[in-house]
């Protein structure tokens, strides 16, 4: 039985990844007066840390990621045990000693190797598992993930567009509008429905007098935070609060089963 290339081999079949490399480098090697002075200065301000020794631009970066997280709101209906282990631990980072060429190629590597992103990999497994779907993460391809990690800052520079690598090598196999789109898609949308389309049993678990998570959500809270909800108009801004009303329910009915 065969399988069907992935869209990742057909590009590297095609030679379309190597040939946006190519005209990356060509890009930059062309900039020429007032265009190169600006690219100039915009390389040198994103790349300001990088003037920095190595273990001093880790000091500043997790220094910031520090800050942050232990600067986070914490969400009023957590209960006396969650609120106890507030704000958490710092998520597990990759402690390897490595050496790269650029900052970049560090940030690149972060983020492949954050576990957070292991669970996001489960859940869209899960949920594609449950339609008799395979996920797939092209992102996540070997061979991909070797080519980015070996393209210097210079290789990316010379590109105007974000993911310039990546929108070059798909023309003409992408719909013009996604290859000129400047932002990223995001899916807030598809969660804010899916939780309003099942709020009727989101409402109908919080307002039982049987509370077995207690400990960990406090009740009178998570009501609320639902009645600040309209299933009727769900709105994206409010993403996060529906998705957290989706968690605190499936957390309640997961204990109650055991």
């Amino acid at each position: 039985m065969t399988t069907e290339p992935s869209l990742v081999e057909l590009l590297f079949r095609q030679g379309r990844l190597a040939g946006a490399a190519r005209y990356a480098f060509r890009a930059r090697e062309q900039e020429r007066g007032i265009r190169r002075l600006r690219a100039g200065a915009g390389r040198l301000w994103r790349g300001r840390l990088a003037f920095l020794p190595p273990t001093a631009h880790q000091w500043v970066r997790d220094r910031r990621f520090r800050r942050t997280w232990l600067t986070r709101e914490m969400p009023p209906w957590f209960g006396p045990r969650l609120r106890r282990l507030w704000p958490g631990r710092l998520p597990d980072r990759d402690q390897t000693q490595r050496v790269w060429r650029d900052p970049r190629q560090g940030r690149l590597w972060e983020q492949l190797t954050d576990p957070r992103a292991s669970c996001v990999v489960d859940y869209l497994d899960m949920g594609a598992a449950r339609y008799g779907m395979e996920s797939r993460l092209p992102f996540y391809d070997q061979t991909l993930v070797d080519l980015m990690l070996s393209l210097p800052e210079e290789a990316l520079v010379g590109l105007d567009e974000r993911r310039g690598i990546h929108k070059r090598a798909m023309t003409g196999l992408l719909p013009w509008s996604v290859i000129q789109r400047q932002q990223g898609v995001a899916f807030t949308s598809s969660h804010v429905h899916n939780a309003a389309r099942v709020f009727p049993w989101l409402r109908e678990v919080l307002l039982e007098d049987r509370w077995i998570s207690g400990d960990y959500i406090d009740q009178k809270a998570a009501r609320l935070l639902l009645d600040r909800l309209d299933p009727l108009h769900p709105a994206d801004s409010q993403w996060l609060d529906w998705t957290a009303l989706r968690d605190i329910v499936c957390l309640e009915i997961w204990m109650r089963r055991f």
